[in-house]
C-alpha cells in the first residue's frame, strides 16, 4: 500500500496542486454557466437564434405575456447536433428541468427522419397524409394540426454542418396552445412563425433565395368529401372503387396544385366518440425539385428495382413523382381490410392512378 507523508510534499508540488484546484473550480464555474438552460429577460426582444420577435411569439400563445423564458442551442452555424429553441411563459431558474411545460419548440438540423411526399415516406402508410398538408408556394414543407416543417434551400446543406442531410426547420406547439383557435387559424399562425424562423436562418447561413418565402396565404384546410366514383380524388377516369356504395367513402385532397398534392381515401368512423376516420389509401404527387433530386440519387445508388408503388413521370417537361401509400397489414390490419374491401388490388390501383395522372397532367409514363 502506498502512503504519502504530507511533510514530504515540496512547495513546488503544493503550488502545482493549488493551481490545478483553481483550474478545476474555474472550469466548473464555466460549465455551470454554459449549461444553464434558461435565459430570461423582460421584455425579451428576440428569440430562437434572433429570428422571432416577441410579437411572433405572442401570435403562438393563447395568453401572451411580457416575460419569456427561452433556451436555444449552439447557433445556426453548428448543426453537428439538432438545435432546439424552447420557449416558455413560466419564469425559470438554472435548476429547472428542460421538460417543464413549454409554449412551443423550434427545431433546426439535418433532415434524417420521415418526410412526406418523397422517398422518406415510402415505408409509411396513408395515415401520414391525414395531418401533413403542403405549405404551398413550391416549398418543400407541410403543416399539421399543431406543427409545421420545411426544408431550407439546397445551398444551406453546404453551408451548415448537417452531415450532408437537407437542413430542416420545424415548429411544434405545446401545452394545448392550438386549442385556442380553429384548425385554419392555427395553420396560418404556425406557418407564419415557421417561415419567419426558416428565412431568418437561411439568411444567417448565407443560402437564402428569392423563391424561399412564405406563400401569401397557405392552402385552405382540406376537408373530406364524398367521392365521385368515376373521378376519385378529382382525377378524371380514376375509378378504383369496387363497391357501389361510394357514399361511404370520402376523399380528402390537399394542395392547391400538383407541385405538392395528396389525396387520402377514408371511411367515416362510426365510433360515437368522434375519432378521426382511418385512411386506407393515399396518393401523392410532387414536382418539388428537392424531393425529385433525392429520389433520383436514391435510385442511382440502388441495385434494386424501383418500388412498385412509386414512379417518376415526365409531365409537360416537368419531372413528377407519383406514389401510392398502401396500408401495411402488420401495422394496420384493419386499414388493409378496408382497402381490400373497397378497392381494386394494390398493383392495379397504382396503375390506374398513374394512368389518370398521366392523362390529367399530359405525362409520359417514364421520366425524361
Amino acid at each position: 500500500m502506498f502512503h504519502r507523508s504530507s511533510s514530504s510534499t515540496s512547495p513546488r508540488r503544493r503550488k502545482l496542486a493549488v493551481a490545478v484546484l483553481a483550474l478545476i473550480v474555474a472550469a466548473g464555474a464555466v460549465a455551470f454557466a454554459v449549461s444553464r438552460p434558461w435565459e430570461t429577460t423582460a421584455p425579451q426582444r428576440s428569440m430562437c437564434w434572433e429570428t422571432l420577435s416577441r410579437q411572433d411569439a405572442d401570435s403562438l400563445l393563447k395568453s401572451p405575456t411580457p416575460d419569456y423564458a427561452t433556451y436555444d442551442g449552439n447557433g445556426p452555424l453548428d448543426l453537428t447536433r439538432t438545435q432546439k429553441c424552447l420557449v416558455s411563459t413560466t419564469p425559470k431558474t438554472p435548476r429547472d428541468d428542460l421538460l417543464d411545460p413549454l409554449a412551443f419548440v423550434v427545431e433546426y438540423g439535418g433532415a434524417e427522419k420521415i418526410w412526406p411526399y418523397g422517398v422518406r415516406s415510402f415505408s409509411e402508410g396513408p395515415q401520414l397524409y391525414r395531418d401533413h398538408f403542403p405549405l404551398g408556394n413550391s416549398l418543400n414543407g407541410w403543416t399539421g394540426n399543431k406543427n409545421a416543417a420545411v426544408w431550407l434551400p439546397d445551398a444551406c446543406t453546404r453551408n451548415a454542418a448537417s452531415g450532408g442531410n437537407p437542413v430542416k426547420v420545424s415548429i411544434d406547439l405545446r401545452d394545448g396552445q392550438e386549442k385556442e383557435w380553429g384548425p385554419e387559424e392555427t395553420r396560418r399562425r404556425v406557418t407564419a412563425a415557421l417561415m419567419k424562423t426558416a428565412t431568418g436562418l437561411a439568411e444567417k447561413l448565407g443560402c437564402s433565395t428569392p423563391a424561399f418565402q412564405a406563400a401569401s396565404s397557405p392552402p385552405s384546410l382540406p376537408t373530406p368529401q364524398d367521392v365521385n366514383p368515376e373521378g376519385v380524388c378529382g382525377l378524371t377516369g380514376f375509378a378504383p372503387l369496387t363497391r357501389t356504395h361510394a357514399q361511404y367513402v370520402h376523399n380528402t385532397v390537399s394542395g392547391s396544385d400538383y407541385r405538392m398534392w395528396s389525396c387520402v381515401l377514408t371511411t367515416p368512423e362510426e365510433d360515437s366518440r368522434g375519432q378521426e376516420s382511418a385512411g386506407f389509401a393515399a396518393f401523392t404527387i410532387t414536382q418539388n425539385q428537392q424531393l425529385i433530386a433525392e429520389y433520383e440519387r436514391q435510385r442511382s445508388r440502388s441495385t434494386k428495382e424501383a418500388p412498385p408503388s412509386t414512379t417518376l413521370l415526365n409531365c409537360d417537361a416537368t419531372k413528377t413523382l407519383a406514389h401510392l401509400a398502401y396500408p401495411d397489414g402488420g401495422k394496420a390490419p384493419a386499414d388493409l381490410d378496408r382497402a381490400r374491401a373497397n378497392l381494386v388490388p394494390e398493383r392495379d390501383l397504382f396503375d390506374q392512378f398513374t394512368l389518370a395522372v398521366s392523362k390529367s397532367l399530359r405525362c409520359d409514363r417514364t421520366a425524361a
